[in-house]
């Protein structure tokens, strides 16, 4: 989400437009077997920091549980990040819906590790 959205409302898709385009250039050059994409944006400690800030300060989780680098994360359940949450997804839907390449998307807004809230 940082990398997407470095300040509220002024998107970066550069990465990801990129991303798109190579895997457009193997599939013009092995059209027997072309590939897809799946659209995997992550927020919790991947937000930025404009994010985590949203309807309070960011949660600090340590990194000595399991399985878990630790990091901070933005308060996802409360109405400020949703809306930006939100915000973003409706950008996104509105660049790629269309996207032959996107054939899947995980929306994770409050996960840390997966795709799979837990």
């Amino acid at each position: 989400m940082g990398q997407l959205e470095p300040s509220r409302g002024r998107f970066d898709f550069a990465t990801l437009d990129a991303s798109l385009a190579t895997v457009t250039a193997y599939n013009q050059a092995r059209s027997e077997a072309t590939l897809g994409v799946r659209l995997r944006v992550f927020a919790a400690y991947a937000a930025p920091q404009w994010a985590k800030g949203l309807d309070g300060a960011p949660i600090t989780v340590p990194a000595h549980l399991p399985g878990n680098t630790g990091g901070t994360l933005g308060q996802w359940w409360k109405p400020g990040y949703r809306s930006a949450w939100a915000e973003l997804q409706q950008a996104l839907a509105g660049r790629y819906d269309t996207n032959p390449l996107v054939r899947e998307v995980a929306v994770s807004s409050c996960t840390t590790l997966t795709a799979e809230p837990s």
